[in-house]
């Protein structure tokens, strides 16, 4: 949008018009920086992205077998922390057209199979938050369950609850410290997505994937905390490590 401002005749009166003028250019000034400020406040507050199905980017898509062990869990960290590197395009920092990607879940299937996971958590890149999961049927026909106020494709089913760790919790009826995580966790976590359990479940796990992928690829120390989740052992979340998660 061009503002265009007109250019003042010379005075063609007396000093008390000259006055007048300046009173009129000062009004016309303060009111071209006010129309101009808020059209540069637009633009700022506009949302960047727009969360849509054509948005989400299944090339070089993530999965990861969640009974796979601690390599297969730190594969899938490399994996998450190069999608999240590589969202600015080099050269001219623009983002990606396929800004949100795709962490696909298996929970000790073959992991040769042809067939694309069930279920699949939508990780927005620039920040690594996770916005909801998409459900995939043998017919792949795809759903998406996504956070109240997330906006990611066109089969819709909206959660109740953002993905806020105040809203899982409290929507999940349990903290995030005390939680002992382990693989038996996970597949759990897993089949209530993909069974589309209640939404206190449904709450719980996507709080469980949250810290294991997106927390755990955000932090060097959680990804190596939660290691021992997925070595035939198991991790408690501590205060300490729910904190650090609040902080970002």
């Amino acid at each position: 949008m061009h503002l265009h401002v007109a250019t003042p005749e010379p005075p063609a009166h007396g000093p008390g018009h000259k006055r007048r003028a300046r009173r009129l250019s000062g009004k016309f000034l303060a009111l071209y920086l006010l129309i101009s400020g808020l059209l540069a406040g637009a633009v700022l507050v506009a949302p960047q992205f727009h969360e849509r199905a054509d948005a989400v980017d299944d090339s070089g898509d993530i999965t990861w077998d969640v009974n796979g062990g601690r390599s297969a869990y730190q594969a899938m960290i490399r994996a998450v922390r190069d999608r999240a590197a590589g969202v600015r395009v080099p050269g001219d920092g623009t983002p990606r057209a396929g800004h949100v990607f795709t962490v696909g879940l298996r929970a000790g299937e073959a992991p040769r199979t042809a067939r694309p996971p069930l279920v699949s958590l939508l990780v927005r890149a620039r920040d690594l938050a996770v916005l909801g999961y998409r459900l995939r049927t043998q017919q792949g026909h795809d759903s998406f369950f996504c956070f109240r106020g997330t906006e990611v494709g066109d089969a819709l089913n909206e959660l109740r609850f953002t993905g806020s760790y105040r809203d899982l919790e409290r929507f999940g009826g349990r903290s995030r410290a005390g939680l002992v995580l382990d693989e038996r966790r996970l597949t759990r976590s897993f089949t209530v997505l993909r069974d589309d359990a209640d939404q206190a479940a449904t709450a719980r796990a996507l709080m469980v994937f949250t810290m294991t992928v997106s927390e755990a690829a955000r932090f060097d120390t959680l990804e190596r905390a939660f290691r021992a989740a997925f070595d035939h052992g198991s991790h408690t979340v501590s205060r300490a490590e729910a904190e650090l998660m609040n902080s970002r």
